[in-house]
This record gives C-alpha cells, sequence and structure tokens, in this order.
C-alpha cells in the first residue's frame, strides 16, 4: 500500500510538472517569405570561373539573387530568424557578403544581420567579383567592386 501511495504521488507530482509546462510547450507560428530579384549588371563585364579573361558583351541568361526568410513569432513577437540568399554567382568573394550585411542593418536595424547566410549557385557565367583576377581594360567594362556593390544593393 505504501509503495501505490509512492508511485501515485510521484506520478501527480510528474503531472504536475507537465501541465504547468505546458504554455512553454506551445508552437511558434512560423513565417516564410521568398523573393527574387535580377543581379544582371550592365554590359560589358567581366565572367568568373575561368583561367582567362572573358567580357560577356549580351546577356544570353540572367543571374539572380533568391532569398528565403524563415521567422518564428508567437502572437506579434518575434522569436528567431534566418535568411537564406543564393546567388547565381561562382562563389561568396569580394566583401559582397559584408555589403550586403551592411545595408540590411543600416536599411532594417532590428534584423540580425549575422543569420543572414549567402550561398553561390557555382556557374561559371558570372560576373567577377575580385578586382586583379583578370587584366581588364581601364574604360568601357564594369569593374569587380561595382558589380559587388550593385548585387548588394539589389
Amino acid at each position: 500500500m505504501k509503495k501505490i501511495v509512492c508511485r501515485t504521488a510521484v506520478l501527480c507530482c510528474a503531472c504536475g510538472v507537465f501541465v504547468g509546462m505546458a504554455p512553454l510547450c506551445v508552437s511558434a507560428e512560423l513565417y516564410v517569405g521568398a523573393a527574387t530579384t535580377s543581379i544582371t549588371p550592365k554590359l560589358p563585364v567581366s565572367l568568373a570561373g575561368q583561367m582567362h579573361t572573358r567580357i560577356a558583351t549580351k546577356v544570353d541568361s540572367k543571374v539572380t539573387a533568391t532569398v528565403l526568410v524563415l521567422e518564428s513569432r508567437t502572437a506579434a513577437k518575434q522569436i528567431d530568424q534566418a535568411i537564406f540568399v543564393a546567388c547565381d554567382l561562382v562563389s561568396i568573394r569580394g566583401g559582397l557578403r559584408e555589403a550586403v550585411r551592411q545595408r540590411v542593418k543600416r536599411r532594417v536595424p532590428e534584423i540580425d544581420v549575422r543569420k543572414i547566410v549567402l550561398s553561390a549557385t557555382h556557374t561559371h557565367t558570372a560576373p567577377t567579383m575580385i578586382e586583379g583576377r583578370y587584366h581588364l581594360p581601364e574604360k568601357g567594362v564594369t569593374r569587380p567592386k561595382e558589380f559587388v556593390a550593385f548585387a548588394a544593393d539589389r
């Protein structure tokens, strides 16, 4: 009898703990947003991904940046968020990540820019982002730093 009373008391306490935690276990709502924009620069532009200089004078297919935003909320309160940006580039270089984070912080200060993740689709027909990687004409070609600024602004 003593064991039954003891087990019943333990069971009641355990149930009480779980019932008391119920408000903490309520699921948050998940908000999802997505968008795509062109990051195709003005032409001509040097292309990355080869051992030699290539200058594009026409667009065969646009390069884009696609963003996916995930945010969890309870009522009107934001709990957490993550922002993923996939770019049609050979890689994320030339200060692009820092430039994007800087612009987002300036435009939307409440976003934690450390939660912005940039990735590249690894195309070899996207603009060059590193100054000095290829020998480029002094004039008439979009410079890598100009492209980085343009893409970050988009």
